[in-house]
């Protein structure tokens, strides 16, 4: 999703936080909390603002945002070293999700509804596509492995299409969580059967049943790089933003707009036991 110089407009208002009950440690609900491992740390750019990751074959792709600085990046997934990059896109266009599938990357934009097609080897772009969202917005786009992505525009409306057309397939579907809807769902990523979705301003990554949009574990990386270490190391860094898939089962890449570091984590599979905070999003995300 863009960045807060861009949407400090649509910042979600202070207002209280969501009061949690006994349903929100997850019990009768069935949402958990997932816990997490860092395997490994790459050095990462502070001037890219993260919009997208994706990955394939030892090399991370990152799309990156802000007008007058959009871009696409081939990364080497060991050592984070840029390997290529297009040239910045103008101030035409604010690039956001970034998606790889069958040796093409697609890459769509924040208000412009343009997407882009680019050649994952040699970046070398090969075709435009206009969309539609419902907030006329581009923000996260992932391959559900079916033919068709699933593509994210700030509400919390998950849009299908289909992955050789483009065009949207079928009824969107809102991302729920105890009922209610999700909104700002920003980057998306499809690891295990499981959509894996940032939420814009909130450390954390969703996982959801992409047929109902019904969340079904959240976790929590504000241990990760917290906000106290942010502020003392760099005030410009923005929020947590970025998944993709690493070539080992069950571990996946996440970093954030304008951070020092992409982190290469390892996703537990029971619930985190050393984590019983109530699940919370807390006020102007419902």
């Amino acid at each position: 999703g863009a960045g807060q110089r861009e949407r400090d407009a649509q910042q979600p208002s202070p207002g209280a936080a969501h009061a949690a009950g006994p349903e929100d440690r997850g019990g009768p609900a069935g949402v958990t909390r997932g816990g997490y491992a860092v395997v490994a740390e790459l050095p990462h750019d502070r001037s890219r603002f993260t919009q997208g990751l994706t990955y394939h074959d030892g090399v991370l792709y990152e799309g990156t945002g802000l007008y007058g600085h959009s871009k696409v990046l081939r990364l080497d997934g060991r050592s984070g070293e840029v390997l290529s990059e297009t040239p910045a896109m103008g101030q035409a266009y604010f690039g956001e999700g970034l998606q790889y599938r069958d040796g093409k990357l697609y890459q769509i934009t924040w208000k412009e509804n343009k997407g882009f097609v680019y050649d994952a080897d040699t970046l070398a772009p090969l075709s435009e596509f206009d969309y539609k969202t419902t907030t006329g917005q581009g923000w996260g786009i992932a391959d559900l492995g079916d033919g068709t992505f699933a593509v994210s525009d700030g509400s919390a409306y998950l849009h299908f299409w289909d992955a050789e057309t483009l065009a949207e397939t079928r009824p969107r579907v809102p991302v729920t969580l105890y009922g209610k809807h999700v909104r700002q769902i920003n980057e998306l990523e499809f690891v295990g059967g499981r959509l894996l979705a940032n939420v814009w301003y909130k450390d954390v990554v969703l996982a959801i049943d992409p047929a109902t949009g019904v969340v079904t574990r959240v976790y929590d990386f504000g241990r990760l790089w917290p906000h106290s270490e942010r502020l003392d190391v760099d005030r410009k860094a923005d929020c947590f933003n970025g998944i993709a898939v690493s070539d080992v089962e069950g571990e996946i890449f996440v970093t954030g707009k304008l951070w020092p570091k992409i982190y290469r984590v390892r996703l537990g599979d029971a619930p985190d036991a050393n984590n019983d905070e109530p699940i919370t999003l807390g006020g102007g995300y419902y």
